[in-house]
């Protein structure tokens, strides 16, 4: 896996995260695309790779943001891992696989986030998933079904749309 243009993909997604995307959704309902991209990561080079990506992406993400150090690493390298498991392949994967994998990993990121998030609140887990997780989930897997079907996925050699 050639791994350079997912450096710049991943800076790029990070900068747009901590810029751009608190003006993309609400105070709570926001898009993650460092997320997406590390979807594409962890498909194409494994659930270690994935890992790797996934809590170097976090920690900057955390240093960048708001968040308690460490919490973004957690969430990105599990869901990293999970996705690295269940989907690994030498390709880009064609667009229903794209669809399941994504839609596993933002779900699992959304669970995890939720989980962690309301430890130590009086505020139910239940309900931060479904007023807050679950819309976020549903607006970043929107936005990496968009990148799916845009000419910027990949170079569509071997990538069949159906």
């Amino acid at each position: 896996m050639k791994r350079r243009p997912y450096y710049f993909l991943m800076l790029a997604a990070l900068i747009l995260q901590v810029t751009l995307v608190p003006y993309a959704g609400s105070d709570t309902i926001r898009p993650n695309l460092p997320l997406i991209i590390l979807i594409v990561i962890a498909i194409r080079g494994g659930s270690f790779e994935a890992v790797i990506w996934g809590a170097a992406t976090g920690y900057c993400l955390d240093l960048l943001s708001s968040a308690p150090l460490g919490m973004s690493a957690l969430i990105l390298a599990i869901s990293g891992f999970a996705v690295g498991k269940a989907f690994e392949s030498d390709q880009l994967p064609p667009l229903n696989l794209w669809a399941s994998a994504s839609g596993a990993g933002i779900m699992i990121a959304a669970l995890l986030w939720s989980t962690v998030y309301s430890m130590g609140t009086l505020v139910p887990m239940g309900m931060v998933f479904i007023t807050q997780a679950i819309p976020s989930a549903l607006y970043t897997w929107l936005l990496g079904m968009l990148w799916a079907i845009s000419p910027l996925y990949g170079q569509r050699r071997n990538v069949h749309l159906d």
